[in-house]
């Protein structure tokens, strides 16, 4: 059956000669893989540039129950991100977002609340001021771990007193070294509570950028 769904591409690689596969949370499906077939040849209709991370797009795709993995027949851009690919530090954001977007979404359920949350967060991204990005994966970890239903306002933090106040709005300013506090407690109640133990590991480039 042919469906259309908006969806935001968190991977893609390539299969073959002429096909890619890619990883989608879509709005009506949830997480889904899909090959995209003869994407990579000389002439198609179909770009494989459209399939960079948190890119938004509309597509045309194929649902049999039966496979894992789905067929996706065709795909527009429905917002242009062009500030996520040509800002250093936005591009670095948009893979430690897509990264944990990965490690933090399982199964197949749709769940549009979440859709739009993050759809929300990646035109944010891209239409910030570059004055605003310092704390910008900050606060979406804190409002993604909300949507995923842990409250961290409420939660019992004992002597992470960075994140306290950050979460409190005690330190609405934190300097660099509390960032990079606030980030590694979050990092590390995202594996222990979220990610199933999965590491995150491209914090690593974004401390890099950032500082």
């Amino acid at each position: 059956m042919l469906q259309t769904t908006k969806a935001i591409v968190l991977n893609a690689f390539a299969y073959n000669e002429t096909s890619l596969i890619t990883k989608l949370y879509t709005k009506e499906f949830g997480l889904k893989g899909y090959i995209i077939k003869g994407v990579r040849k000389s002439k198609t209709s179909l770009s494989a540039s459209l399939f960079q991370p948190l890119q938004l797009i509309e597509a045309e795709v194929y649902s049999n129950q039966r496979q894992s993995l789905q067929v996706l027949k065709t795909a527009t851009i429905i917002e242009d991100l062009s500030f996520l690919r040509l800002n250093i530090v936005k591009s670095t954001l948009t893979m430690f977002l897509t990264e944990v977007i990965s490690h933090s979404i399982s199964g197949e359920t749709s769940d549009q609340t979440m859709f739009d949350f993050l759809s929300d967060t990646i035109k944010s991204l891209n239409a910030a001021d570059n004055s605003l990005l310092a704390e910008f994966h900050l606060h979406f970890m804190i409002d993604f771990a909300d949507i995923l239903g842990f409250n961290l306002i409420n939660y019992d933090w004992e002597k992470d007193n960075e994140i306290a106040a950050f979460l409190n709005s005690t330190t609405p300013t934190p300097t660099k070294i509390e960032r990079n506090a606030i980030l590694s407690t979050l990092i590390s109640f995202y594996e222990l509570h979220i990610t199933a133990g999965r590491k995150i590991l491209s914090h690593n480039v974004l401390h890099e950028i950032l500082n």
